[in-house]
């Protein structure tokens, strides 16, 4: 009878022990159901979205969602698509380097991309933090989406309900126009027949003319605007500010400079340079421009770069978009 006791209670604690892990997973299926049936949140002038958990909202401060009240965030990046394979090669070293575990879970986005999720624990002098890195690749994207949570108010972002979000990251192929204009801090009057390909709130856009938006100044003209934060230069140092900051433009070797002098731009102080050179991965000649606008508080670059080859007309088309340019 004392053996049939026995024998029973560890059944009973068997059949408790796998009606708990079905609950979790029928809890977890139930999760990843909801959030698919949502649909996903796009950040302004964001080329990826998601369902976000319970209580996350879009961040005014950064692009992606942040908890109402706690100290959780979800990062997102949208890279060029031949980002993926460094990416993955980073985070296979990274992963062999962590002093904690980290899980490495292979994944298919929403259309068939490829990717992979970690999730681990690290350190950060606020106490240790709980994350999950997702890295999709998408036609001519790679998605980077990181969730941060603070274990101290893990609650707020169960293991379940942020794999159930990171299940709805999806990429769209286009943005509207509008809204990219609207998260820059400059108007674009007159496009002059370029599309936007890219932008960074607050800071820069990229344009382009052809089909490809992984952009190569050889292949399609290529125009980016930015803001370099900080007071105007004084005069006598602003040919030399110009030529460093041309000296920062990717892609160009044999660069010779044809013209370089100040000029109005926007009824304020400007300069202009202008270079020949080759790209450096073809060798093809390219011609490129750059204008500098200077503000009392930080200063609008604009950088055109095109084949020489046809480079009188897309000139004429760089200085339209130029003109059309009016700070916020």
């Amino acid at each position: 009878m004392r053996r049939f006791r026995r024998r029973f209670c560890r059944l009973l604690a068997a059949a408790r022990l796998i009606a708990g892990a079905s609950v979790a997973l029928v809890a977890a299926a139930l999760l990843a159901s909801a959030a698919s049936a949502a649909e996903p949140v796009y950040p302004p002038a964001s080329r990826i979205g998601l369902v976000p958990p319970p209580d996350f909202v879009v961040s005014r401060n950064f692009v992606g969602f942040q908890h109402n009240d706690k100290q959780a965030s979800i990062l997102l990046a949208d890279l060029p698509s031949y980002a993926f394979e460094p990416l993955e090669k980073e985070a296979a070293a990274a992963v062999q380097q962590s002093p904690f575990p980290v899980e490495r879970r292979d994944i298919t986005l929403p259309g068939g991309g490829r990717g992979f999720v970690l999730s681990g624990r690290q350190e950060s002098p606020q106490g240790p933090v709980l994350k999950w890195t997702l890295v999709g690749q998408s036609d001519q994207t790679t998605a980077v989406v990181t969730v941060l949570v603070p274990e101290a108010v893990k609650d707020a972002a169960p293991d379940d309900t942020v794999r159930a979000a990171l299940s709805t990251v999806t990429v769209r192929r286009n943005i509207p126009a509008e809204e990219q204009l609207s998260v820059l801090p400059f108007t674009l009057n007159d496009l002059a027949g370029f599309r936007i390909v890219r932008v960074q709130p607050g800071a820069a856009a990229m344009l382009t003319d052809g089909p490809s938006d992984s952009v190569e100044a050889s292949e399609q003209p290529l125009f980016v605007l930015s803001i370099v934060p900080g007071p105007p230069p004084q005069a006598s140092d602003r040919d030399t500010v110009a030529r460093r900051l041309f000296g920062e433009v990717p892609g160009l070797r044999d660069a010779r400079i044809v013209r370089a002098e100040p000029l109005r731009l926007m009824n304020s102080q400007g300069y202009e340079i202008l270079v020949e050179g080759k790209d450096i991965k073809t060798g093809v000649d390219v011609n490129a421009v750059q204008w500098l606008r200077f503000g009392s508080g930080a200063t609008l670059r604009a950088v055109g770069i095109a084949r020489k080859e046809g480079w009188d007309a897309t000139f004429t088309r760089f200085r339209k978009l130029r003109d059309g340019l009016e700070p916020r």
